[in-house]
């Protein structure tokens, strides 16, 4: 730990981003046991291509609302709290370790600077850190400043991520035949994963699979 590191713990003690006291590892014992973190994986195809999804929550009750105060309350911090939920578990990390790079799912330029952080990269690099993978964000891009996809029915929220990413082929040796990990903070009806493997295809890679914090549940209204 550095001496930034230090003064920050210092100015701001570490805290549990579930109960919200004080927690030197970011989600003390008491809450781990409570929101009970269970390693599951699923299935689903894109283009007759199947990829794997590994998640441990679902987006409910403590999680949902915590989730949302990560992202639109300008509480950054607590992407430790996610990050360590995810590599206190052995089996997933066992899982991870098999991978290159991970990528995570990006934020258009202007929606980023409004919010000031993507979530999901704090997180991604995070366990590129602890675990050694390799870690970019420049790889895929987020073209369009689309609606936010929990605002949209499901057959909107299709079409509301069509074409909202693209690679950047400069990166094509990086990328190619290597085993990639994508991250986004929440899985429903998979359609934004989707078209981010889709794109990320175009650089032939070994295989990609998807890791996500949580799931949620699929509402076909």
């Amino acid at each position: 730990m550095n001496i930034i590191e230090n003064a920050l713990n210092f100015l701001f003690p570490p805290v549990c981003g579930i109960c919200i006291k004080k927690s030197k590892n970011w989600i003390c014992e008491n809450c781990l046991t409570e929101i009970s973190p269970k390693l599951k994986i699923i299935k689903n195809k894109i283009n007759n291509i199947e990829f794997k999804i590994y998640y441990l929550l679902y987006y409910k009750d403590i999680i949902r609302k915590r989730m949302i105060e990560f992202k639109f309350n300008d509480k950054s911090y607590m992407y430790k709290t996610f990050s360590n939920i995810i590599l206190k578990n052995k089996n997933l990390c066992k899982i991870l370790n098999g991978y290159d790079i991970i990528i995570p799912v990006p934020m258009s330029k202007n929606k980023k600077s409004s919010r000031g952080y993507n979530q999901t990269e704090l997180i991604a690099k995070e366990i590129s850190k602890n675990l050694r993978l390799d870690y970019n964000e420049k790889i895929l891009i987020k073209q369009k400043d689309n609606k936010m996809q929990s605002m949209l029915s499901f057959k909107e929220r299709r079409e509301n991520v069509k074409d909202a990413f693209k690679v950047d082929e400069k990166y094509l040796k990086l990328v190619n035949n290597k085993k990639i990990i994508l991250l986004d903070d929440i899985y429903t009806t998979g359609f934004t994963v989707k078209e981010c493997i889709k794109e990320l295809l175009k650089l032939r890679p070994k295989k990609i699979d998807v890791l996500v914090i949580s799931k949620g549940k699929i509402e076909r209204w």
